[in-house]
């Protein structure tokens, strides 16, 4: 239910953010009809398109021209090389391969006189004149009937007019011998507050995307160069600095205030390049949070299509990369819904394991494609910033959240991991400690059991030689009641060293007790810490076997196998079996890992020695656990490689230690 809440919030917070950012960067612009009033433009911003115009294809007509001639002026001769009997001089097409190479557009419009008007011409093509009247207010490169003569220069531009008399004469001259078809010059028209307005949310919008990417970005590069192993957070870096790339190059084009000469051919293969390399980049990144489900040929592919792409724009000229603009975009479109076709398939096929991060991930992979989607399919729409901006902002925002999160979450693993590693060490230093209490126990018992047993050895061998020679008399029979007296004092020391246990008195708790239960609760305390190896723990036991043990104690054994298991093992499983049968229950902790050499394989068990420079006494612990219960512990091959550890707990009660306390039921 929790998780539900949250998804619900975090969409909430999405559409507020998107929201927002569209109400404070966007400006409502209506579609002209023709018929609109001159109130009207003082009230409202107007598109007026490319279609919109009177064109003249194939010369390049000045407003002295209309106002000589009027609005009959002919179109021009088409070149030789450019003539075609099936379009004949009227050539332009709106986004075609066919088109006139230099062209003049003319437009009249009834506006209030006296009063000031603003233009916003967005993309400018690659060279412009633009006259209001017979003013010139605009111009982007150089126009040129000739290629030779012809300097392209694509760039936003807002100019500002005072209508003089009710009939406002618009004239654009426009070239093009770089690209293979028109790219439209739409034209906002409307009051010069209102333009100056939509200009400065304008700028304001793309300033906001460009600056949060490139934040987001630095934020992602630094995660990464902070945890190295996160690759997700190289890409999703690589991918924001990209898309921020591009949009400086979207209108109203930023980077020509930072580099007003900028190169046309330079800058325009930059925007197209940064395109493909932000889709391969985020492919990449969605394919290192779904790896598990996708075939790893995916990335190999994206990698080698987007070197292709861009060493098409890279290599060719404009006029022929451009011939198959395109076709790449249909290409990477298109790639991008397999990409996203076949993570849906194995997202519904593998949702139950499916975590909340990997869920927001594809929640953004949704969103970015519905973005770019609908700016494909309204390309020129009525907002002045594009839908694909705001969302890929608003994608990065929540996508750097979750990165974070998920970053947060791995951190606490290893920390969880962390301190129950050390609480293991100081399990393992107490049963030290305990040994040694053992060791040193015995040892004072040895010592006190050798006095009884020296007297009463000599007061029988002294009363039998006196009996043997017929000598017996009152010292013997002293003697022989010194030897009775220590005899008792033996037994009740016997009888109290009977009843303590290794660990300082402590009585061994025997109960009858659930296999599975044991070695789940050993997989869920030891797997924090086997994920730092990126190891796996699976279980493998009968849902009733049972068997009679202490809990803790052999918890404690499975505990040290399964860290001496991980210690050398990485990215592989540690699989614990247990199997019962009517005499005894058998456990195995195996691994895939540097494995064990059969000359050491009883050294191990030896007090303080070791193999790999740890204490040396986990192994040597667990053998002393299993013989108190009077059970076994071997070291075996593993058939794949590795280490198989197996330790034999006898079922029957008899079978337990002699002195330990039977709490079952």
């Amino acid at each position: 239910m929790k998780k539900i809440i949250y998804g619900f919030l975090g969409c909430l917070l999405l559409i507020a953010m998107f929201l927002g950012i569209q109400r404070l960067t966007n400006t409502k612009v209506l579609t002209w009809d023709g018929f609109v009033t001159a109130k009207q433009f003082s009230e409202n911003i107007y598109n007026i398109k490319e279609t919109d115009f009177r064109v003249y294809d194939w010369a390049l007509y000045t407003p002295e021209d209309f106002a000589a001639y009027g609005t009959d002026l002919p179109s021009g001769e088409v070149p030789a090389e450019y003539q075609d009997s099936q379009t004949g001089k009227n050539i332009s097409k709106y986004y075609r391969s066919d088109f006139a190479r230099f062209k003049t557009d003319y437009l009249e419009l009834r506006l209030e006189p006296g009063k000031t008007y603003g233009i916003h011409v967005e993309n400018a093509t690659y060279a412009m004149k633009l006259w209001v009247d017979d003013a010139l207010l605009a111009e982007n490169g150089t126009v040129s009937d000739t290629a030779e003569g012809f300097v392209p220069l694509t760039r936003s531009k807002t100019v500002y007019f005072t209508a003089t008399d009710d009939l406002t004469r618009i004239v654009l001259q426009r070239a093009n011998w770089v690209h293979h078809y028109w790219n439209t010059a739409v034209i906002k028209l409307g009051t010069a507050d209102l333009i100056e307005a939509m200009a400065e949310k304008q700028l304001l919008g793309v300033s906001l995307t460009i600056i949060t990417l490139l934040v987001i970005a630095m934020i992602n590069l630094g995660m990464f160069f902070y945890s190295p192993k996160r690759g997700s957070f190289l890409f999703f870096s690589l991918a924001c600095a990209f898309i921020a790339v591009q949009s400086a190059f979207n209108d109203p084009k930023p980077v020509m205030l930072l580099f007003p000469n900028l190169n046309w051919l330079f800058g325009h293969r930059l925007e197209h390049c940064a395109g493909i390399l932000t889709g391969m980049f985020l492919i990449l990144f969605y394919y290192g949070v779904f790896q598990k489900l996708l075939p790893r040929l995916l990335p190999v592919i994206t990698i080698a299509l987007a070197a292709i792409l861009v060493g098409g724009h890279v290599l060719l000229p404009s006029l022929v990369y451009t011939r198959y603009s395109t076709l790449f975009h249909v290409v990477m479109m298109g790639w991008l819904l397999v990409f996203f076709a076949w993570n849906t398939f194995g997202i519904l096929r593998h949702r139950k394991s499916i975590s909340a991060f990997q869920w927001a991930t594809f929640a953004s992979e949704v969103i970015y494609l519905l973005s770019i989607g609908f700016d494909r399919l309204a390309y020129g729409s009525l907002e002045t910033v594009s839908v694909s901006g705001i969302g890929v902002v608003c994608v990065a925002f929540i996508q750097t959240v979750a990165l974070s999160m998920d970053y947060r979450q791995a951190q606490e693993a290893y920390e969880t991991a962390h301190s129950r590693e050390l609480e293991l060490e100081k399990m393992n230093e107490t049963l030290m400690r305990l040994s040694h209490v053992q060791t040193a126990f015995f040892e004072n018992m040895i010592h006190e059991l050798k006095s009884p047993l020296a007297v009463i050895a000599s007061n029988c061998g002294v009363s039998t030689m006196l009996i043997q020679r017929g000598r017996a008399d009152e010292k013997t029979v002293k003697g022989l009641k010194l030897a009775e007296s220590e005899a008792v004092r033996l037994g009740n020391l016997i009888d109290r060293t009977s009843k303590v246990s290794f660990a300082e008195g402590t009585a061994v708790s025997v109960k009858q007790e659930s296999v599975g239960g044991l070695l789940q609760d050993a997989r869920l305390f030891c797997e924090p810490i086997c994920q730092k190896n990126r190891n796996r723990m699976e279980v493998l036991c009968g849902e009733n076997d049972t068997v009679y043990c202490d809990r803790d104690l052999i918890l404690q054994v499975l505990y040290n196998l399964i860290i001496n298991a991980n210690r050398h093992t990485e990215n592989s499983t540690i699989l614990l079996v247990g199997k019962t049968d009517p005499d005894k229950t058998v456990i195995t902790v195996s691994d895939h890992g540097d494995g064990i050499m059969p000359d050491m394989r009883e050294k191990v068990f030896e007090r303080g020695y070791s193999g790999d420079g740890s204490t040396g006494y986990g192994l040597s612990i667990c053998r002393t656990i299993m013989d108190m219960h009077h059970g076994d512990i071997a070291i075996l091959d593993n058939e794949g490689g590795g280490t198989v550890v197996e330790i034999t707990i006898y079922n029957e009660r008899d079978k337990g230690d002699s002195n330990a306390t039977d709490t079952a039921d």
